[in-house]
């Protein structure tokens, strides 16, 4: 399989999904990048952190809205996953 250079993972929230495309397409491999863009500190906060934890240097946190982010000029794969609440958020996320 060939390596992509470059992922977008947009509206990441926990960025569950980039965690797991890292591991899938990029851990192995000495080259590509994942970028998470989410407009919440507290999610992107906790996933920079994790990222740094598990050694997943090629991950890139954007703290911003998508609208007004700076997306890469060019990527080869864009994501973006709309998870329920209760699923990707913690029990109580509502308190």
């Amino acid at each position: 399989m060939d390596v992509l250079d470059l992922v977008v993972d947009a509206g990441s929230g926990n960025a569950y999904l980039g965690f797991v495309l890292y591991e899938l397409f990029f851990r192995a491999q000495e080259k590509g990048e994942l970028v998470s863009i989410e407009a919440r500190p507290e999610p992107s906060a906790r996933s920079e952190e994790r990222a740094r934890r598990l050694g997943f240097g090629r991950m890139r946190f954007v703290t911003a809205p998508l609208a007004s982010a700076a997306w890469p000029e060019r990527f080869h794969l864009l994501t973006a996953l709309h998870a329920c609440p209760g699923v990707s958020a913690p029990p109580d996320w509502r308190k």
